[in-house]
């Protein structure tokens, strides 16, 4: 089963067709094609690919400025002149084997013979890690990229079951979260106003660390002229990025104050995105595994940062005004009513920012999100 949005208006005829054959050869033999059931067409047109090994081979073209054993998990433009992508590189260090570190690439478009794309930052053999998140700090020409010091979490670990564990109950979060593939967090910056280059310094996260920063996989900053300000996501955390520095974490064990129904936030924060405008306002999405059965659910994530108006104007009570994130079910974020903060299913017919997600037909997992004002 799957479900798609209705397709923007004006709707296009439901009776073209299209004829020939797509971009694998197929004859098409007059298939519908409108906005309810498209056909896939070659992207020749449109995209082109410029680095990188050709699906199946097992190398790149002599002119590729990648090598094949780099995997990107992250990409970032600034403008139309500049941009990053990040992620692992499995590299050679001799007798030691293949080491996975962090890489970054980077993008120019200025016109000179040398434009296009070409290595900025290695970590050596013995920093391993990932770039899991790259984001530009709005209006300053600075980028952030972030990452861990594990390797990066295409997807998340079992949770081992009460015939797996000594006292034969579900592995705790604690244990589970012990066994973190993306390790600890690492940061880099992107600064030429802060350090004179036009390089990535590692950002020292030695107090973040003792906090237990994890490796994180998502980034995001307020579009906002003149801010400072943004979030970076890991396994059920996001830390707060303002003046040049990560401040706060919000967890499972937040305070209402700074985040309602924190005991529902438990996965990995795959996504987060900022709306254009005042007040600020930012989402989030998560994993939705993994857990006992009855608790692999995805959760949606709310900012709200207005410290005088309510996020939902029926519920004036004060429980919702910000700054402050708000953890939620799918299709019942960010609703009026009674905030359960015990991390337990609420009862039958009770409807709240905190719901288990029950519906059996949705995602397993959110990867990315959108938001429109």
């Amino acid at each position: 089963m799957a479900r798609a949005d209705d397709p923007l208006l004006p709707y296009e005829d439901p009776g073209k067709v299209i004829k020939g054959n797509d971009s694998t050869g197929q004859d098409l033999g007059g298939k519908a094609d409108n906005d309810y059931t498209p056909v896939g067409k070659s992207g020749d047109a449109y995209w082109k690919q410029v680095a990188g090994a050709h699906y199946p081979d097992d190398h790149v073209p002599p002119d590729s400025p990648t090598p094949f054993d780099l995997d990107f998990h992250a990409v970032a433009l600034g403008n139309k002149t500049q941009g990053f992508a990040g992620g692992t590189l499995h590299k050679d260090c001799g007798d030691r084997g293949t080491v996975d570190v962090p890489a970054i690439y980077e993008y120019r478009n200025t016109g000179h013979a040398d434009d296009g794309w070409s290595p900025e930052y290695e970590a050596g053999c013995d920093e391993p890690g990932f770039v899991g998140a790259i984001a530009w700090v709005s209006n300053t020409g600075d980028a952030l990229a972030v990452g861990g010091s594990g390797t990066y979490p295409d997807r998340e670990k079992d949770r081992k079951g009460p015939t797996e564990t000594s006292d034969h109950q579900w592995e705790s979060d604690a244990d589970w979260e012990k066994r973190d593939a993306a390790g600890e967090g690492r940061a880099w910056l992107y600064s030429p106003r802060t350090y004179g280059d036009r390089d990535f310094h590692e950002v020292d996260l030695s107090e973040q660390l003792a906090q237990g920063m994890r490796g994180m996989t998502a980034l995001s900053f307020d579009p906002n002229p003149g801010q400072s300000f943004g979030f970076a996501g890991a396994l059920g955390q996001i830390w707060q990025w303002q003046g040049g520095r990560f401040t706060t974490l919000y967890d499972k064990s937040s305070s209402a104050t700074n985040m309602q129904g924190a005991p529902l936030f438990r996965y990995r924060v795959r996504k987060i995105v900022f709306m254009p405008g005042q007040p600020r306002e930012a989402y989030a999405v998560t994993a939705g595994c993994c857990g006992p059965p009855a608790e692999n659910f995805p959760r949606v994530l709310g900012y709200w940062g207005d410290p005088n108006k309510p996020a939902v104007a029926s519920e004036n009570n004060g429980r919702t005004v910000g700054p402050k994130w708000f953890v939620g079910s799918w299709a019942g974020d960010l609703t009026a009513g009674t905030a359960d903060t015990s991390g337990q299913a609420p009862s039958s017919g009770q409807t709240n920012t905190t719901n288990y997600n029950l519906r059996q037909d949705m995602p397993d997992s959110f990867y990315s999100l959108t938001a429109v004002r």
